[in-house]
């Protein structure tokens, strides 16, 4: 019998618009005990450098107080979309990764998949197969199943207000070491 080991992709994308036009792709590998294995950070040189569409994005005010530092400080590379997705793939392969996970994964791929359509060469930048972990519903369907949260839900219906899925996924925030432990503790959670 073979015992297959986890190995997660927690990725993350900044997007000048919701469409699709990733310029920021960020991502780390590690094993389901939280061992960081390898640390990525990419600007798309072909949309950070666009200044017409970063206009557009969240971030577009701290361009000099955050990227700048960043990239003098290499913590981030300007890098062409053709290698950022040369390195993903090549990281999936050479790291074994069989699980993908993002705070808003359906975002996050989306995106991705988007922006490759108008720089990439148009093939798959994730192989088939892959377990993907959507920590925006799991942080939701944990967080909410709590005391804390069917009290507030209670009170708001007591007082006949409607409380929002939006205001829950506001407060349902994961972070890497609440997904180590979350994997450890419950082994048999079905990832969709």
């Amino acid at each position: 019998m073979t015992i297959s080991k986890n190995v997660i992709m927690v990725l993350d994308t900044e997007t000048c618009d919701l469409s699709g036009s990733v310029y920021d792709v960020g991502y780390t590998i590690t094993n389901k005990k939280g061992d960081i294995l390898a640390t990525r950070n990419f600007l798309v040189r072909e949309i950070f450098t666009d200044a017409s569409r970063m206009m557009g994005a969240f971030y577009a005010k701290k361009m000099f107080s955050h990227y700048a530092p960043m990239l003098d400080d290499g913590l981030v590379k300007l890098t062409a979309w053709a290698d950022i997705v040369e390195q993903i793939r090549a990281d999936v392969r050479d790291y074994g990764i069989n699980i993908i996970s993002a705070y808003n994964a359906g975002f996050d791929l989306r995106v991705m998949r988007n922006t490759n359509a108008l720089l990439g060469d148009g093939s798959a930048i994730l192989p088939k197969g892959l377990k993907v972990l959507d920590i925006w519903q799991f942080a939701c369907e944990t967080k909410l199943s709590q005391k804390a949260y069917k009290k507030l839900l209670a009170l708001a219906v007591g007082y006949r207000q409607q409380v929002t899925l939006k205001l829950a996924r506001n407060f349902a925030i994961a972070t890497l070491a609440e997904i180590t432990i979350l994997l450890r503790i419950i082994p048999r959670y079905q990832m969709q």
